[in-house]
């Protein structure tokens, strides 16, 4: 797979997503063993790749996120691989989270029942 820091990623459908130093969200593509970048989703903050994290929410990409250092977002995802590209239509983005001083993602487990 390459030469990869994973700060955050996940799997869904057997696909692995991560957040890449270009800061949008990427997944490999065991078909030509390369890094791709989600189609569809460009018009989505870029995510920092040091406050992100990733989730599989029942088959979608659940994204955890700031925009302002008090603020967590938490962006919901559709994934859909069509040939060679994976696309991705946002559900939902809300501000989750408002605290009264600046915070950090610094880490998160994810629990599937």
């Amino acid at each position: 797979m390459g030469e990869r820091m994973y700060l955050t990623s996940c799997v869904i459908i057997n696909t692995i997503f991560t957040v890449g130093w270009n800061s949008k969200i990427e997944y490999f593509d065991p078909e030509s063993r390369a890094w791709r970048v989600v189609r569809g989703i460009e018009s989505l903050p870029k995510f920092d790749l040091f406050s992100t994290a990733l989730f599989n929410f029942n088959g979608k990409l659940m994204v955890l996120h700031k925009k302002r250092p008090e603020e967590i977002w938490f962006t919901l995802i559709i994934l859909d691989k069509q040939g060679l590209h994976m696309w991705g239509w946002v559900e939902s983005c809300n501000c989750g989270l408002i605290l009264h001083t600046p915070a950090e993602i610094l880490q998160l487990a994810s629990l599937e029942i």
